[in-house]
């Protein structure tokens, strides 16, 4: 049986949990969205997650901390320093991108606006050897 990767998600948009969960969906991908709307909500999962995600995707605007600092955290930490992030954002400085690529971000992109955008990126990740069926 084929075991479901975990994707983890952190955004305030409420809505957007099932946009990306419909979108990987139908591009056939093995994966679970979950779904948290803050830095502070991800950590407190963390300490009593059972298992680390395949992939954290992380908006750059949080209400408690942006995305970078988030990221530095994980980063930072012995049991989670190995995970692969996305940093996505409406709007990218050219200062966030280089920090982002410091802290070894896997990809530092424009937030995708529609279902489809959402679509092409799961297909992305599949294409580079994530999430296969």
């Amino acid at each position: 049986m084929h075991q479901t990767a975990t994707i983890w998600l952190v955004d305030d948009d409420s809505l957007l949990h099932d946009i990306v969960q419909r979108a990987f969906q139908l591009e056939n991908l093995s994966c679970q969205v979950v779904s948290f709307p803050s830095a502070t909500a991800l950590l407190d999962q963390l300490e009593k997650a059972p298992a680390l995600p395949a992939l954290v995707v992380v908006d750059y605007y949080l209400p408690d901390e942006d995305g970078l600092q988030l990221i530095q955290r994980l980063k930072t930490n012995p049991t989670t320093k190995t995970l692969k992030t996305v940093l996505f954002s409406q709007s990218l400085k050219k200062e966030v991108v280089l920090k982002a690529h410091e802290l070894d971000v896997y990809q530092v992109s424009t937030k995708p606006e529609s279902f489809q955008e959402w679509r092409d990126f799961a297909d992305e990740l599949c294409l580079a050897g994530y999430f296969r069926q």
